[in-house]
């Protein structure tokens, strides 16, 4: 067996504590590779990255370096198999701590883990519910028929001499004044308006209903 789930302890509500040992020829198959990584990684004066000699990283990273990163991998690659075990559900990674690494023993480490919360429903047998009604009226379903067409309808353009009439989309330049005066956010340019949307005033958008493209109108509009 690789690795030896030694203890599982609860620590708090949705908490628990695994105590869990890796077997030392486990943990000396990464001892190699976690030389290749180094070894692919490092930047030592007069070696390619990738052919550095064992010695020279022991020299340049010191042991203890070459074994943190054989237990990183080893520990990583079990994780989800010790999970499986323990029939646990983490909601988050778990809080490793190492206890024991040493080249000729075990990997000792803690692995604190997050869970689900345990959710107990109360009794809902014989609870009645309520349904809510589905009828649609006439207007409802008419409000949701012009929903869908407006979606999923596209603007063509008219011939110049077509009158505007309700339910066009025009596109406009305007400027408003209030007693000869500008005010903000009273003009616009390449504005586009459905007529008879009450989008801006219903006085100025009736004004507009008849006119053909590229006149020019001015409209009294008074505000209560």
């Amino acid at each position: 067996m690789s690795y030896e789930i030694k203890n599982q302890k609860k620590i708090d509500l949705n908490k628990v504590k695994l105590d869990i040992e890796i077997s030392n020829n486990y943990l000396k198959k990464y001892i190699g590779k976690a030389y290749k990584n180094i070894s692919q990684k490092a930047n030592i004066p007069g070696f390619r990255k990738g052919k550095i000699p064992y010695q020279i990283i022991d020299a340049n990273f010191g042991k203890q370096y070459v074994l943190n990163e054989a237990a990183s991998l080893s520990i990583s690659e079990l994780y989800p198999d010790i999970i499986m075990e323990s029939n646990l559900k983490p909601i988050d990674y778990p809080k490793i701590k190492i206890t024991q690494l040493a080249e000729d023993l075990p990997l000792g480490f803690e692995a604190e883990l997050e869970l689900e919360p345990e959710i107990e429903l109360p009794g809902y047998k014989g609870i009645k519910v309520t349904g809510l009604s589905t009828d649609v009226s006439d207007q409802e379903l008419e409000r949701q028929i012009d929903n869908i067409r407006n979606n999923f309808a596209s603007l063509e353009p008219v011939e110049d001499d077509k009158p505007i009439s309700k339910g066009d989309y025009v596109t406009l330049d305007f400027d408003g004044e209030i007693e000869g005066k500008a005010f903000e956010g009273g003009s616009a340019e390449d504005y586009l308006l459905e007529i008879g949307s009450n989008t801006l005033f219903a006085e100025f958008e009736d004004s507009l209903i008849g006119m053909r493209k590229r006149c020019q109108e001015k409209c009294n509009t008074y505000i209560a």
